[in-house]
């Protein structure tokens, strides 16, 4: 069994959903990243990082801890 994230993505609203991907990720390419945000509603953020294989790299760090600072407060 697989998960679909173009179905769910409408669903997450009104929480907040915020995506990192990146441009080097050679599982889930950047242009089904992005069409799977699309289908998300508002509030949205997308960050793209550059250079990063599938998953967490050090170059999302940033990106996270703003977007936890978002969700939780600092």
């Amino acid at each position: 069994m697989s998960i679909d994230p173009d179905h769910y993505a409408p669903l997450i609203s009104p929480n907040q959903l915020l995506m990192i991907h990146s441009d080097n990720d050679s599982t889930i390419n950047l242009t089904d990243a992005q069409l799977t945000f699309s289908k998300a509603n508002e509030p949205k953020k997308f960050s793209q990082v550059q250079g990063c294989p599938h998953g967490y790299c050090d170059k999302m760090y940033e990106d996270l801890k703003a977007d936890l600072e978002l969700l939780f407060g600092k």
